[in-house]
């Protein structure tokens, strides 16, 4: 049919697919088709069963996180990118990782130490109002911020 748009993406591959044109490639990889513009799409969907799927999505997830880790090594200094990463490890119910990669955006910032003790304050409201549990976790932030700034402080004299 006549239309524009649409573009399909299946991993890291991007596709322009054309009338009567076949896309194959496992539903368990993530993938999504960008808006029709203009006129109409018709497509059919088929589910196959497929035996390499888990390894397809294992290896595209793999490859995103080596990215990911890439990113972190050259931009280091830039909170932003250690928030998203703790944000993705927390939805794959990767607590204590994303908590490290939170606590590494906020060493990032050149407000760390503040940070550091807006986490000790919090823990000791939080215990004294009797939530033992997120004070723990407040103070353990404050820990795992400090003991980053202490190692930025180190690999600084180190390079001096």
């Amino acid at each position: 049919g006549d239309f524009s748009g649409g573009t399909l993406r299946a991993g890291v591959q991007t596709l322009s697919a054309g009338q009567g044109d076949l896309c194959f490639y496992p539903a368990s990889l993530p993938h999504c088709v960008e808006d029709i513009t203009a006129g109409t799409r018709h497509t059919l969907v088929l589910a196959v069963r497929v035996p390499d799927a888990d390894r397809a999505r294992t290896a595209y997830w793999d490859m995103a996180a080596a990215a990911h880790d890439n990113l972190r090594t050259a931009l280091r200094s830039v909170p932003k990118i250690h928030l998203l990463r703790g944000e993705w490890l927390a939805a794959q119910g990767r607590d204590a990782e994303a908590d490290d990669a939170y606590a590494e955006s906020y060493a990032s910032t050149p407000q760390a130490e503040a940070y550091a003790e807006h986490f000790d304050a919090e823990a000791l409201r939080l215990a004294e109002a009797g939530e033992a549990q997120a004070a723990a976790s407040h103070k353990a932030m404050a820990r795992r911020v400090r003991a980053l700034i202490l190692a930025a402080g180190d690999a600084t004299s180190t390079i001096s």
